[in-house]
Protein backbone atom coordinates (compact mmCIF):
# COMPACT_ATOMS: atom_id res chain seq x y z
CA UNK A 1 0.00 0.00 0.00
CA UNK A 2 2.89 2.23 0.74
CA UNK A 3 4.67 0.96 -2.26
CA UNK A 4 1.63 2.11 -4.54
CA UNK A 5 1.23 5.48 -2.67
CA UNK A 6 4.80 6.41 -3.32
CA UNK A 7 4.69 4.89 -6.98
CA UNK A 8 1.22 7.01 -7.60
CA UNK A 9 2.64 10.24 -5.80
CA UNK A 10 5.48 10.09 -8.17
CA UNK A 11 3.51 9.73 -10.81
CA UNK A 12 1.18 12.63 -10.36
CA UNK A 13 4.34 14.09 -9.83
CA UNK A 14 6.14 13.79 -12.94
CA UNK A 15 2.44 14.39 -14.75
CA UNK A 16 2.23 17.86 -13.23
CA UNK A 17 5.43 19.07 -14.06
CA UNK A 18 5.37 18.39 -17.40
CA UNK A 19 1.79 19.82 -17.49
CA UNK A 20 3.59 22.78 -16.20
CA UNK A 21 6.18 22.98 -18.75
CA UNK A 22 4.26 22.45 -21.64
CA UNK A 23 2.01 25.16 -20.68
CA UNK A 24 5.15 27.42 -20.00
CA UNK A 25 6.56 26.30 -23.78
CA UNK A 26 4.04 26.14 -26.45
CA UNK A 27 4.05 30.42 -26.62
CA UNK A 28 7.85 30.43 -27.46
CA UNK A 29 7.44 27.36 -29.86
CA UNK A 30 4.99 29.10 -31.72
CA UNK A 31 6.94 32.61 -32.09
CA UNK A 32 9.98 30.03 -33.05
CA UNK A 33 7.75 28.68 -35.79
CA UNK A 34 6.21 32.54 -36.94
CA UNK A 35 9.54 33.57 -37.14
CA UNK A 36 10.66 31.10 -39.57
CA UNK A 37 7.56 30.98 -41.74
CA UNK A 38 8.02 35.43 -41.98
CA UNK A 39 11.59 34.33 -42.43
CA UNK A 40 11.27 32.12 -45.77
CA UNK A 41 8.67 34.54 -47.05
CA UNK A 42 11.16 37.65 -46.66
CA UNK A 43 14.25 35.42 -47.10
CA UNK A 44 13.70 32.36 -49.45
CA UNK A 45 15.87 29.59 -48.13
CA UNK A 46 18.37 28.15 -50.83
CA UNK A 47 19.08 24.84 -50.48
CA UNK A 48 22.67 23.39 -50.35
CA UNK A 49 21.73 21.44 -53.82
CA UNK A 50 20.20 24.90 -55.42
CA UNK A 51 22.30 24.04 -58.89
CA UNK A 52 24.39 27.58 -59.94
CA UNK A 53 26.68 28.19 -62.70
CA UNK A 54 28.67 31.04 -64.00
CA UNK A 55 31.01 32.05 -67.08
CA UNK A 56 32.84 34.56 -68.39
CA UNK A 57 33.55 35.85 -72.04
CA UNK A 58 34.03 38.94 -73.66
CA UNK A 59 30.84 40.78 -74.88
CA UNK A 60 30.22 38.83 -78.86
CA UNK A 61 32.83 36.71 -78.23
CA UNK A 62 33.69 33.02 -77.06
CA UNK A 63 34.76 31.99 -73.51
CA UNK A 64 38.51 31.91 -73.43
CA UNK A 65 40.75 29.85 -70.71
CA UNK A 66 44.23 29.67 -69.91
CA UNK A 67 44.93 26.76 -67.80
CA UNK A 68 41.10 25.97 -66.81
CA UNK A 69 40.91 29.91 -65.47
CA UNK A 70 38.50 32.10 -67.54
CA UNK A 71 40.05 35.31 -68.84
CA UNK A 72 38.96 38.52 -67.87
CA UNK A 73 40.66 41.74 -70.69
CA UNK A 74 40.64 45.18 -69.10
CA UNK A 75 39.02 47.89 -70.47
CA UNK A 76 36.50 45.81 -72.35
CA UNK A 77 32.69 44.64 -71.97
CA UNK A 78 32.12 41.47 -70.75
CA UNK A 79 29.17 39.12 -70.01
CA UNK A 80 29.01 36.94 -66.64
CA UNK A 81 25.94 34.31 -67.75
CA UNK A 82 24.97 32.64 -63.99
CA UNK A 83 22.22 30.12 -64.79
CA UNK A 84 20.16 28.50 -61.91
CA UNK A 85 17.29 27.07 -61.56
CA UNK A 86 14.76 29.77 -59.96
CA UNK A 87 16.33 33.03 -59.88
CA UNK A 88 13.12 34.70 -57.70
CA UNK A 89 14.91 32.45 -54.87
CA UNK A 90 17.82 34.02 -54.79
CA UNK A 91 17.29 37.73 -55.74
CA UNK A 92 18.56 39.95 -54.70
CA UNK A 93 21.88 38.50 -55.63
CA UNK A 94 25.46 40.61 -55.85
CA UNK A 95 28.12 40.17 -58.37
CA UNK A 96 31.55 40.86 -56.54
CA UNK A 97 34.86 40.74 -58.89
CA UNK A 98 38.37 42.22 -56.65
CA UNK A 99 41.56 41.45 -56.89
CA UNK A 100 43.32 38.68 -54.45
CA UNK A 101 42.20 36.91 -52.52
CA UNK A 102 39.61 38.49 -50.28
CA UNK A 103 37.95 41.44 -50.75
CA UNK A 104 40.40 44.50 -50.24
CA UNK A 105 40.26 46.74 -47.61
CA UNK A 106 40.27 49.80 -50.01
CA UNK A 107 38.06 49.86 -52.76
CA UNK A 108 38.75 51.62 -56.10
CA UNK A 109 38.94 50.97 -59.41
CA UNK A 110 42.20 48.85 -59.21
CA UNK A 111 41.12 46.56 -56.64
CA UNK A 112 37.26 46.41 -56.30
CA UNK A 113 33.67 46.02 -58.36
CA UNK A 114 30.54 45.25 -56.78
CA UNK A 115 26.95 45.14 -59.92
CA UNK A 116 23.39 43.78 -58.02
CA UNK A 117 19.84 42.80 -59.26
CA UNK A 118 16.81 42.11 -57.64
CA UNK A 119 13.47 42.43 -59.53
CA UNK A 120 12.72 45.80 -58.17
CA UNK A 121 15.88 47.47 -59.08
CA UNK A 122 16.85 45.60 -61.88
CA UNK A 123 20.58 45.80 -63.04
CA UNK A 124 23.04 48.17 -61.07
CA UNK A 125 26.37 48.82 -59.57
CA UNK A 126 26.93 49.11 -55.89
CA UNK A 127 25.09 52.42 -54.37
CA UNK A 128 28.68 52.86 -52.16
CA UNK A 129 30.99 53.01 -55.10
CA UNK A 130 31.03 56.36 -57.09
CA UNK A 131 32.91 55.10 -60.33
CA UNK A 132 30.77 51.53 -60.68
CA UNK A 133 28.06 52.99 -62.95
CA UNK A 134 30.39 53.78 -65.82
CA UNK A 135 30.99 49.67 -65.60
CA UNK A 136 27.81 48.12 -66.57
CA UNK A 137 25.83 48.16 -69.42
CA UNK A 138 21.97 47.99 -67.90
CA UNK A 139 20.91 48.21 -71.77
CA UNK A 140 22.82 45.48 -72.69
CA UNK A 141 22.19 42.98 -69.21
CA UNK A 142 19.54 40.17 -69.20
CA UNK A 143 17.18 38.32 -66.41
CA UNK A 144 14.84 35.69 -66.89
CA UNK A 145 13.29 32.71 -64.92
CA UNK A 146 16.53 30.94 -64.89
CA UNK A 147 19.06 32.41 -66.13
CA UNK A 148 21.01 36.31 -65.40
CA UNK A 149 23.79 38.17 -67.66
CA UNK A 150 25.40 40.93 -66.57
CA UNK A 151 27.12 42.95 -69.12
CA UNK A 152 30.13 44.56 -67.13
CA UNK A 153 34.00 45.69 -67.25
CA UNK A 154 36.45 47.29 -64.97
CA UNK A 155 38.81 50.19 -65.99
CA UNK A 156 42.17 49.37 -67.19
CA UNK A 157 44.65 50.66 -65.02
CA UNK A 158 47.60 47.95 -65.36
CA UNK A 159 51.25 48.85 -66.01
CA UNK A 160 51.90 49.37 -69.60
CA UNK A 161 53.25 45.90 -69.93
CA UNK A 162 52.36 43.86 -72.64
CA UNK A 163 50.34 40.70 -71.38
CA UNK A 164 50.51 42.15 -67.56
CA UNK A 165 47.94 39.79 -65.61
CA UNK A 166 46.69 39.46 -62.20
CA UNK A 167 44.54 36.90 -60.84
CA UNK A 168 41.21 38.18 -59.21
CA UNK A 169 38.07 36.19 -57.77
CA UNK A 170 34.42 36.43 -59.07
CA UNK A 171 31.64 35.89 -56.78
CA UNK A 172 28.09 35.59 -56.53
CA UNK A 173 26.33 36.61 -53.59
CA UNK A 174 22.54 36.21 -51.74
CA UNK A 175 22.55 38.05 -48.96
CA UNK A 176 25.82 37.01 -46.49
CA UNK A 177 25.75 33.45 -48.82
CA UNK A 178 28.18 32.95 -51.08
CA UNK A 179 26.50 31.15 -54.20
CA UNK A 180 29.80 30.47 -56.27
CA UNK A 181 33.28 31.50 -56.84
CA UNK A 182 35.58 31.15 -59.71
CA UNK A 183 39.17 32.62 -59.66
CA UNK A 184 39.93 34.50 -63.32
CA UNK A 185 42.80 35.93 -64.90
CA UNK A 186 42.89 39.35 -65.96
CA UNK A 187 44.65 40.92 -68.15
CA UNK A 188 46.21 44.00 -69.80
CA UNK A 189 44.66 44.68 -73.48
CA UNK A 190 47.16 44.06 -75.66
CA UNK A 191 46.93 44.36 -79.78
CA UNK A 192 48.41 42.29 -82.61
CA UNK A 193 48.90 39.71 -85.68
CA UNK A 194 50.67 38.62 -88.27
CA UNK A 195 51.18 36.97 -91.34
CA UNK A 196 51.96 33.83 -91.13
CA UNK A 197 50.98 31.78 -94.66
CA UNK A 198 52.81 32.40 -97.96
CA UNK A 199 54.70 35.37 -99.50
CA UNK A 200 53.43 35.38 -103.16
CA UNK A 201 49.76 34.03 -104.24
CA UNK A 202 49.27 33.56 -108.32
CA UNK A 203 46.24 33.51 -110.26
CA UNK A 204 45.14 33.10 -113.97
CA UNK A 205 42.95 34.39 -115.84
CA UNK A 206 41.99 33.91 -120.11
CA UNK A 207 42.97 36.69 -122.19
CA UNK A 208 39.94 38.44 -124.21
CA UNK A 209 37.37 37.14 -121.70
CA UNK A 210 35.65 38.50 -118.61
CA UNK A 211 36.02 35.70 -115.55
CA UNK A 212 35.43 35.15 -112.08
CA UNK A 213 37.96 32.91 -110.45
CA UNK A 214 39.79 32.04 -107.35
CA UNK A 215 43.65 32.67 -107.10
CA UNK A 216 45.75 29.60 -106.16
CA UNK A 217 46.24 30.28 -102.67
CA UNK A 218 45.27 32.28 -99.83
CA UNK A 219 45.96 34.82 -97.36
CA UNK A 220 46.35 33.71 -93.70
CA UNK A 221 46.37 35.55 -90.63
CA UNK A 222 46.63 35.27 -86.83
CA UNK A 223 45.54 37.84 -84.27
CA UNK A 224 48.09 37.86 -81.57
CA UNK A 225 46.93 39.54 -78.99
CA UNK A 226 44.38 39.22 -76.47
CA UNK A 227 41.36 41.66 -77.52
CA UNK A 228 39.08 41.01 -81.11
CA UNK A 229 40.33 42.59 -83.85
CA UNK A 230 38.17 43.70 -87.37
CA UNK A 231 40.87 42.90 -90.53
CA UNK A 232 40.08 45.01 -93.43
CA UNK A 233 42.48 44.21 -96.77
CA UNK A 234 43.83 46.10 -99.79
CA UNK A 235 45.54 45.35 -102.91
CA UNK A 236 45.90 48.96 -104.38
CA UNK A 237 45.85 49.24 -108.09
CA UNK A 238 44.35 45.65 -108.33
CA UNK A 239 41.69 46.34 -105.49
CA UNK A 240 38.39 47.19 -108.04
CA UNK A 241 38.90 43.54 -108.81
CA UNK A 242 39.53 41.48 -105.93
CA UNK A 243 36.75 40.40 -103.45
CA UNK A 244 37.94 39.04 -100.10
CA UNK A 245 35.62 35.29 -98.75
CA UNK A 246 36.90 34.83 -94.92
CA UNK A 247 33.98 32.94 -92.07
CA UNK A 248 35.89 34.94 -89.78
CA UNK A 249 34.89 38.19 -90.35
CA UNK A 250 36.14 39.37 -86.38
CA UNK A 251 39.37 37.90 -85.44
CA UNK A 252 39.17 36.62 -82.06
CA UNK A 253 42.33 36.21 -79.77
CA UNK A 254 44.95 34.30 -80.91
CA UNK A 255 43.05 32.20 -83.81
CA UNK A 256 44.13 32.60 -86.87
CA UNK A 257 41.94 33.41 -90.38
CA UNK A 258 42.09 32.76 -93.87
CA UNK A 259 40.66 34.96 -96.74
CA UNK A 260 40.52 33.66 -100.07
CA UNK A 261 40.95 36.07 -102.82
CA UNK A 262 38.84 35.97 -105.98
CA UNK A 263 39.43 38.28 -108.98
CA UNK A 264 36.67 39.48 -110.96
CA UNK A 265 38.59 40.38 -114.86
CA UNK A 266 37.89 42.35 -117.64
CA UNK A 267 38.90 41.22 -121.03
CA UNK A 268 42.13 41.79 -121.39
CA UNK A 269 45.12 41.38 -123.88
CA UNK A 270 47.55 39.05 -122.12
CA UNK A 271 49.87 41.14 -119.71
CA UNK A 272 51.34 40.18 -116.08
CA UNK A 273 50.04 42.62 -113.40
CA UNK A 274 50.91 42.62 -109.87
CA UNK A 275 50.18 44.44 -107.06
CA UNK A 276 51.62 44.68 -103.17
CA UNK A 277 48.52 44.42 -100.43
CA UNK A 278 48.27 45.37 -97.02
CA UNK A 279 46.08 44.27 -93.71
CA UNK A 280 44.43 46.36 -91.35
CA UNK A 281 43.59 45.40 -87.82
CA UNK A 282 41.22 47.54 -85.97
CA UNK A 283 39.78 46.68 -82.52
CA UNK A 284 36.22 47.51 -82.66
CA UNK A 285 35.15 50.42 -80.24
CA UNK A 286 32.07 48.98 -79.46
CA UNK A 287 34.11 46.51 -77.23
CA UNK A 288 35.86 48.81 -75.37
CA UNK A 289 35.03 50.68 -72.23
CA UNK A 290 35.61 54.39 -73.41
CA UNK A 291 36.32 56.69 -70.64
CA UNK A 292 38.16 59.84 -72.27
CA UNK A 293 41.77 60.47 -73.10
CA UNK A 294 42.62 59.23 -69.25
CA UNK A 295 42.12 54.93 -69.96
CA UNK A 296 45.33 54.16 -70.90
CA UNK A 297 44.19 51.46 -73.15
CA UNK A 298 41.93 53.58 -75.33
CA UNK A 299 44.22 55.93 -76.46
CA UNK A 300 46.42 53.24 -78.59
CA UNK A 301 43.71 50.65 -79.41
CA UNK A 302 42.02 52.40 -81.34
CA UNK A 303 45.23 52.81 -83.76
CA UNK A 304 45.23 50.28 -86.32
CA UNK A 305 48.18 48.11 -87.05
CA UNK A 306 49.07 47.24 -90.36
CA UNK A 307 51.59 44.78 -92.08
CA UNK A 308 52.05 43.25 -96.14
CA UNK A 309 50.41 40.10 -97.39
CA UNK A 310 51.47 38.32 -99.90
CA UNK A 311 52.32 39.82 -103.32
CA UNK A 312 49.48 38.95 -105.61
CA UNK A 313 50.78 38.22 -109.44
CA UNK A 314 47.75 37.87 -112.16
CA UNK A 315 48.70 35.85 -115.35
CA UNK A 316 46.70 36.86 -118.24
CA UNK A 317 47.45 34.44 -120.80
CA UNK A 318 47.09 30.59 -121.56
CA UNK A 319 47.76 27.80 -119.08
CA UNK A 320 51.56 26.32 -119.83
CA UNK A 321 52.35 28.94 -122.25
CA UNK A 322 55.28 31.19 -121.81
CA UNK A 323 54.28 34.68 -122.56
CA UNK A 324 56.75 37.12 -123.85
CA UNK A 325 56.56 40.82 -125.19
CA UNK A 326 58.32 42.53 -127.90
CA UNK A 327 60.37 44.74 -126.30
CA UNK A 328 59.84 47.82 -129.27
CA UNK A 329 56.58 47.40 -129.87
CA UNK A 330 53.34 46.19 -127.80
CA UNK A 331 53.13 42.97 -129.62
CA UNK A 332 53.20 39.90 -127.07
CA UNK A 333 53.08 36.09 -128.44
CA UNK A 334 52.41 32.83 -126.14
CA UNK A 335 53.87 29.25 -127.34
CA UNK A 336 55.12 26.17 -125.14
CA UNK A 337 58.32 25.72 -124.03
CA UNK A 338 58.44 21.86 -124.03
CA UNK A 339 55.67 18.83 -125.33
CA UNK A 340 56.14 15.36 -125.33
CA UNK A 341 54.64 13.12 -128.07
CA UNK A 342 54.40 9.84 -128.26
CA UNK A 343 56.58 7.87 -131.27
CA UNK A 344 54.44 7.86 -134.49
CA UNK A 345 52.07 10.10 -133.40
CA UNK A 346 50.96 13.60 -133.96
CA UNK A 347 50.15 16.86 -131.94
CA UNK A 348 48.91 20.24 -132.96
CA UNK A 349 51.22 23.24 -131.36
CA UNK A 350 49.72 26.70 -131.40
CA UNK A 351 51.54 30.22 -131.04
CA UNK A 352 49.11 33.12 -129.74
CA UNK A 353 50.42 36.62 -131.08
CA UNK A 354 48.42 39.95 -130.09
CA UNK A 355 49.29 43.52 -129.38
CA UNK A 356 48.77 46.36 -131.88
CA UNK A 357 51.19 46.06 -135.01
CA UNK A 358 52.85 44.04 -138.35
CA UNK A 359 55.03 41.32 -137.99
CA UNK A 360 56.28 38.13 -139.69
CA UNK A 361 56.45 34.80 -138.10
CA UNK A 362 58.96 31.92 -139.65
CA UNK A 363 58.66 28.40 -137.89
CA UNK A 364 60.58 25.32 -139.01
CA UNK A 365 61.72 22.27 -137.42
CA UNK A 366 65.60 21.64 -136.27
CA UNK A 367 66.67 17.84 -136.65
CA UNK A 368 65.80 14.99 -138.07
CA UNK A 369 63.21 12.91 -135.44
CA UNK A 370 60.13 15.51 -136.40
CA UNK A 371 58.47 16.62 -139.27
CA UNK A 372 56.49 19.63 -139.40
CA UNK A 373 52.81 20.64 -141.70
CA UNK A 374 49.84 22.27 -142.03
CA UNK A 375 50.26 25.38 -140.83
CA UNK A 376 47.31 27.28 -140.12
CA UNK A 377 46.23 31.06 -139.50
CA UNK A 378 43.03 31.86 -137.94
CA UNK A 379 42.36 28.02 -139.37
CA UNK A 380 43.11 29.48 -142.78
CA UNK A 381 46.16 27.57 -144.66
CA UNK A 382 49.24 29.16 -144.97
CA UNK A 383 52.87 28.98 -145.13
CA UNK A 384 56.06 29.49 -143.32
CA UNK A 385 56.89 32.70 -143.14
CA UNK A 386 53.38 34.29 -142.26
CA UNK A 387 52.50 37.91 -142.38
CA UNK A 388 50.56 39.00 -139.58
CA UNK A 389 48.75 42.19 -138.66
CA UNK A 390 47.38 42.16 -134.48
CA UNK A 391 45.55 44.26 -132.48
CA UNK A 392 44.35 44.86 -129.16
CA UNK A 393 41.35 43.44 -128.99
CA UNK A 394 41.88 40.11 -130.11
CA UNK A 395 44.83 37.53 -130.78
CA UNK A 396 45.78 35.64 -133.86
CA UNK A 397 45.93 31.88 -133.22
CA UNK A 398 48.59 30.21 -135.59
CA UNK A 399 48.14 26.30 -135.67
CA UNK A 400 50.86 23.21 -136.72
CA UNK A 401 51.30 19.85 -137.01
CA UNK A 402 54.60 17.77 -135.22
CA UNK A 403 54.81 14.45 -136.45
CA UNK A 404 57.79 12.42 -133.68
CA UNK A 405 59.04 9.75 -135.50
CA UNK A 406 61.50 7.85 -133.33
CA UNK A 407 61.57 7.86 -129.44
CA UNK A 408 64.43 8.53 -127.33
CA UNK A 409 65.32 11.73 -129.01
CA UNK A 410 64.23 15.30 -128.47
CA UNK A 411 64.14 17.75 -131.69
CA UNK A 412 62.83 21.67 -131.83
CA UNK A 413 60.67 23.90 -133.12
CA UNK A 414 62.29 26.88 -133.79
CA UNK A 415 59.99 30.45 -134.56
CA UNK A 416 61.07 33.82 -135.46
CA UNK A 417 58.87 37.20 -134.82
CA UNK A 418 60.30 39.87 -136.97
CA UNK A 419 59.39 43.53 -136.78
CA UNK A 420 60.46 46.89 -138.41
CA UNK A 421 62.64 47.00 -135.15
CA UNK A 422 63.76 44.18 -133.72
CA UNK A 423 63.88 40.23 -134.18
CA UNK A 424 62.74 37.58 -131.10
CA UNK A 425 63.67 34.04 -131.39
CA UNK A 426 62.35 30.77 -129.45
CA UNK A 427 61.95 27.09 -129.21
CA UNK A 428 59.79 24.50 -128.54
CA UNK A 429 61.45 21.28 -127.17
CA UNK A 430 59.94 18.02 -128.59
CA UNK A 431 60.49 15.50 -126.48
CA UNK A 432 59.51 11.62 -128.65
CA UNK A 433 58.75 9.27 -125.66
CA UNK A 434 57.59 5.31 -125.98
CA UNK A 435 54.72 4.86 -128.45
CA UNK A 436 51.15 4.55 -127.13
CA UNK A 437 50.31 0.94 -126.34
CA UNK A 438 46.20 0.44 -126.83
CA UNK A 439 44.90 -1.34 -124.35
CA UNK A 440 42.14 -2.86 -126.53
CA UNK A 441 44.42 -4.15 -128.90
CA UNK A 442 46.74 -6.14 -126.34
CA UNK A 443 43.68 -7.69 -124.32
CA UNK A 444 42.57 -8.61 -127.88
CA UNK A 445 46.11 -10.33 -128.36
CA UNK A 446 46.19 -11.89 -125.17
CA UNK A 447 42.90 -13.21 -125.79
CA UNK A 448 43.70 -14.98 -129.03
CA UNK A 449 47.11 -16.33 -127.90
CA UNK A 450 44.92 -17.44 -124.81
CA UNK A 451 42.85 -19.50 -127.37
CA UNK A 452 45.16 -20.55 -129.53
CA UNK A 453 47.55 -22.16 -126.31
CA UNK A 454 43.83 -24.07 -125.22
CA UNK A 455 43.49 -25.27 -128.80
CA UNK A 456 46.82 -26.51 -129.05
CA UNK A 457 46.46 -28.40 -125.44
CA UNK A 458 42.94 -30.11 -126.69
CA UNK A 459 44.54 -30.95 -129.99
CA UNK A 460 47.67 -32.70 -128.33
CA UNK A 461 45.32 -34.39 -125.79
CA UNK A 462 43.16 -35.51 -128.72
CA UNK A 463 46.61 -36.84 -130.15
CA UNK A 464 47.81 -38.49 -127.10
CA UNK A 465 44.60 -40.30 -126.87
CA UNK A 466 44.23 -41.76 -130.49
CA UNK A 467 47.46 -43.01 -130.22
CA UNK A 468 46.83 -44.80 -126.91
CA UNK A 469 44.31 -46.89 -128.32
CA UNK A 470 45.86 -47.46 -131.42
CA UNK A 471 48.34 -49.19 -129.41
CA UNK A 472 46.02 -50.99 -127.44
CA UNK A 473 44.53 -52.55 -130.50
CA UNK A 474 47.87 -53.64 -131.87
CA UNK A 475 48.94 -55.12 -129.00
Amino acid sequence: MGENNIIGLGSTHRETYWGIGMKRTRPVIVLFISALFVSALLFPFVSADESVEMSLSMKDNQPRLLSGISILVAGFWHRINVSLSDVSVIEPVYLVLHSGENPPMKKNTSTYYEWSFDRSNGFQGASDLSYITTYIDEKECIATENHLEFCIGIKDTFPNTVFYNEIWALELHHGDDLLIEEQIRVEKPTNGFAKIHGDRIECSIDPFKEMSVEAGDYIMLKNTGNVPLTISLDYSTLDSYVRFETTDELLSPQSTGSYRIMFDSESWQPQFLSATGTATASVPTDLMILEGADTSSSVYLQSSLVLDIPLLQVFVGHNSYQLEMMDLSSLSYQYKTSVSIPEGSTEELHVYISGNGEASLSISPRGQNITLSRIRLNDQETSSPLSVVSTDTKELIITFTVKALSEGHHDYIDYSLETDDEIKSFSTKIHVIPPQINHDDSLSRSSNMIIFVLLALVLAGGYIVVSFLRHRRQG
